[in-house]
């Protein structure tokens, strides 16, 4: 009804078949996001189902308190990235339990404590890794690295201003995760800490936004010889440029 209310003189200006095609691409747009959504849906339960069962059967007490501390993570990670990550959280407490004896596992309180700042703490390093790492690979060096506060989220935020190519901008995005969430799984692994274990599983969880991105560019296929990723200024993501 809404092309029956434009005046006649809108039809004179656009050709009826670029009217036509915008209206068949909403339809496909809205039906392929129904048919995702209900697929992502069916297996993003399904994973999380098998992942607390796994986890469960290794060992109760360090899954009910990754459980408990997973929403803490629900400001820095969406559903899609808890999917992404879930089996490398996994992963992290398999490597804890050979390991580690359930007869030397503690949690004080001075550690339940500490938790909330050194996570913190650690998500503005993990902004700092990822400027560095960049910062590296770009022209201009550290002169191209910004950061920030996503105020109304409380979230600490790194871009880079020059372009970069498909791997630089990959292994900037993932360094902070490889580093503090696996390196930090190994720390938790030498000195028999589940502190050290909780604080990784929260920064691997919280590195699902990059591996999204990460995943993103890797399924991107590039039409032109010279492709260049440039981070979104002010929005989560990268733009593409191709040549």
């Amino acid at each position: 009804s809404k092309i029956q209310k434009l005046p006649l003189s809108y039809l004179d200006r656009h050709p009826s078949g670029d009217l036509v095609s915008r209206i068949i691409a909403d339809v496909d747009t809205f039906s392929d996001g129904l048919l995702m959504g209900f697929t992502q849906l069916f297996t993003g339960v399904i994973t999380i189902v098998g992942t607390l069962g796994f986890m469960l059967s290794v060992n109760v007490l360090v899954t009910l308190v990754v459980v408990v501390l997973t929403p803490l993570s629900l400001i820095v990670a969406n559903f899609i990235a808890i999917l992404i990550m879930a089996p490398f959280m996994a992963l992290a407490l398999l490597a804890f339990c050979f390991t580690v004896s359930e007869a030397t596992v503690s949690f004080t309180i001075a550690e339940s404590l500490a938790l909330f700042p050194v996570a913190i703490a650690l998500i503005v390093l993990h902004e700092l890794i990822h400027g560095f790492t960049w910062g590296c690979f770009a022209k201009s060096r550290f002169r191209s690295i910004d950061f920030g506060v996503i105020w109304s989220a409380l979230t600490p935020y790194c871009t880079c201003s020059e372009p970069l190519k498909r791997w630089q901008y990959i292994l900037g995005g993932l360094m902070p995760t490889l580093i503090l969430g696996f390196g930090l799984t190994a720390v938790s692994c030498f000195f028999h800490s589940l502190f050290w274990l909780i604080v990784s599983e929260l920064l691997i969880l919280g590195g699902g936004g990059d591996f999204i991105i990460a995943l993103k560019i890797l399924l991107h296929r590039s039409k032109g010889k010279d492709t260049l990723y440039y981070d979104h200024p002010y929005e989560c993501g990268v733009v593409v440029f191709e040549k």
